[in-house]
């Protein structure tokens, strides 16, 4: 097994939580907000990565044959093509959605990096450094 692919894997799965902590300056009394999203979207985060993952592993259990694009592959063999069109667009709008928050996330701490007493940014310069920092672990941490 690859660990640093498989820890890199990981991080990258999980980093638009990152971006939650980054934005809440942006909601009305973050600390609930935080903590109802964090609640929410850790199970169904967890759900949708288990869900495909245990039709795959039932249909094909030799994870020799796992490869990129296997899913595809899987799910055009589960329901035809058009499930491996729709499995490969979801796919696709998924890393566009990700890059866009990721976008929107990098200006917000850049606007709190270069101006912290701003208040229309709404940013606090302690997400904004907790959330740099955690990126900056991560890339020294998949090298």
């Amino acid at each position: 097994m690859d660990t640093s692919l498989l820890i890199s894997w990981v991080i990258w799965l999980y980093s638009g939580f990152f971006n939650i902590g980054a934005l809440a300056g942006e909601v009305q009394n973050p600390a609930r907000s935080y903590k109802i999203a964090i609640a929410v979207l850790v199970p169904v985060t967890v759900i949708f990565a288990l869900w495909p993952l245990a039709i795959s592993v039932s249909m094909d259990p030799d994870r020799n044959n796992y490869d990129n694009g296997y899913f595809e592959t899987l799910a055009t063999r589960l329901a035809g093509k058009w499930l491996g069109y729709g499995y490969l667009i979801g796919a696709i709008a998924s890393f566009f959605g990700l890059l866009a928050s990721s976008l929107v996330v990098c200006e917000r701490t850049l606007s709190a990096f270069v101006n912290p007493r701003n208040k229309s940014a709404d940013t606090s310069l302690n997400a904004a450094t907790a959330n740099s920092s955690a990126f900056v672990g991560r890339n020294r941490l998949v090298r």
